[in-house]
């Protein structure tokens, strides 16, 4: 018991215990939090029109009609990131047009 104290006691001087790799990134979030998705991924980015968006960002929006969108030209297609839905080139993933 004492030399399992001692052995704390010398890990915890030389700085080998505690913030080493044992922190989790995002580094807000606790060790442990992130494997199980508790926290956030941190600010979301904002897209905007001439940006381009990785195919795997987005969600193809298929049911436009429902939302009231008119049929995309062929080519494009509407496309949900983080709840916003763009108009999008599908081929390059240029946004034409933000929808709100």
């Amino acid at each position: 018991m004492r030399q399992t104290a001692l052995v704390l006691a010398a890990l915890a001087i030389s700085g080998s215990l505690g913030a080493g790799p044992a922190l989790a990134d995002p580094s807000h979030c606790p060790p442990g939090h992130a494997k199980k998705g508790w926290c956030s991924p941190g600010p979301k980015y904002v897209y905007r029109r001439g940006d381009y968006i990785p195919r795997t960002r987005y969600v193809i929006v298929e049911d436009y009609d429902r939302y009231g969108y008119g049929r995309p030209p062929s080519g494009y297609g509407y496309v949900r990131v983080d709840g916003d839905v763009f108009l999008i080139a599908l081929a390059t993933g240029l946004i034409v047009e933000a929808l709100r």
